[in-house]
């Protein structure tokens, strides 16, 4: 049997297949479980893995979490049923106050993916839909508008000012 261990000692069972699926936000404080889907998946903070903060809809695949210090924020492919296609869509929970449903939900269906969020600026790193040739893209989720970056890297993230600032003094 497949678990994770936290390192708490507590521990999560994994369902057999490889049917589980799980991602942490950027520095590891909170992440998404999902043990099988369809089936209602949730958000917890690593240091309490046991009890969800928020939970996730029945046919919600999530792909990627982040957090600031108001909200989490929740990426994957929303579903009507287990017989419709899903489209790319954000969940976005309230930190402040208990979160059984999202606060909003955002149809991001015209992308392929999120690749990262700047948090602070409300600007997704977004890949195109697949086609011969993906593109990457900054969308401001306040806008709504979408600055084309070109053809897809093998990589990408944003950094924050700080370390933007580091970097540049120690590249001089």
């Amino acid at each position: 049997d497949r678990t994770l261990v936290f390192a708490t000692g507590q521990r999560i069972p994994l369902a057999p297949g490889g049917k589980s699926r799980w991602g942490f936000c950027p520095g590891g404080t909170l992440f998404f479980f999902l043990r099988e889907f369809p089936a209602e998946a949730g958000i917890f903070l690593a240091a309490e893995p046991v009890t969800a903060v928020a939970n996730l809809p029945q046919y919600f695949l999530p792909q990627r979490i982040f957090t600031s210090p108001n909200e989490y924020f929740v990426f994957g492919i929303k579903y009507e049923s287990d017989k419709e296609p899903g489209k790319l869509t954000e969940l976005v929970f309230s930190r402040r106050k208990p979160a059984p449903k999202p606060e909003r939900e955002i149809d991001l269906s015209r992308f392929g993916g999120v690749v990262d969020m700047d948090t602070d600026r409300g600007l997704l790193l977004v890949v195109g839909k697949r086609e011969m040739f993906n593109t990457w893209g900054v969308y401001n989720l306040e806008t709504r508008k979408y600055k084309s970056l070109g053809s897809e890297k093998a990589y990408g993230f944003f950094l924050t000012p700080g370390l933007v600032q580091y970097l540049e003094k120690r590249c001089e």
